[in-house]
């Protein structure tokens, strides 16, 4: 069967990028939890939405993932007909935000998770305020 759960909070630092994140999801498909949190992550990360919908591809029972990315650039130009269907609950944690996408692009980004992780319910981050509005146009699309 393989590793299901990983849970690593640190409080010293490491180093994530997109293309560590395929090495351990190839090496750990059959991942239905992955929390990966250290409170100091690196500026700028090195994981973008190609990247988690990469992990979430090669871990189709992935239901619960707690990981910083980048959500400065969300982009669906990567997209053909992926769709995501076991990932449930999303902790962004400390993901790399700045402050003209706080308020303008939630919708933007709740449509590309949306477009992902259909089965989304709830999104969490340290950014409390921006997470919630991420959630609200989730909420929206979901048509609840």
């Amino acid at each position: 069967m393989g590793l299901r759960v990983l849970h690593l909070d640190s409080f010293g630092t490491f180093s994530l990028d997109d293309a560590a994140l395929r090495a351990l999801a190839v090496a750990w498909s059959s991942l239905e939890t992955l929390w990966m949190h250290h409170d100091e992550w690196p500026h700028p990360l090195g994981i973008t939405f190609r990247g988690l919908a990469r992990l979430v591809g090669l871990c189709p029972r992935l239901e619960r993932l707690a990981l910083a990315f980048d959500v400065t650039d969300a982009d669906s130009s990567f997209l053909e007909d992926e769709e995501f269907k076991a990932l449930g609950v999303l902790y962004a944690l400390n993901s790399s935000v700045n402050d003209a996408w706080r308020w303008r692009d939630a919708p933007r980004v709740a449509a590309l998770l949306w477009r992902l992780f259909p089965r989304l319910e709830r999104v969490f981050g340290s950014d409390s305020q921006l997470w919630n509005d991420v959630y609200f146009q989730l909420g929206e699309l979901r048509g609840a």
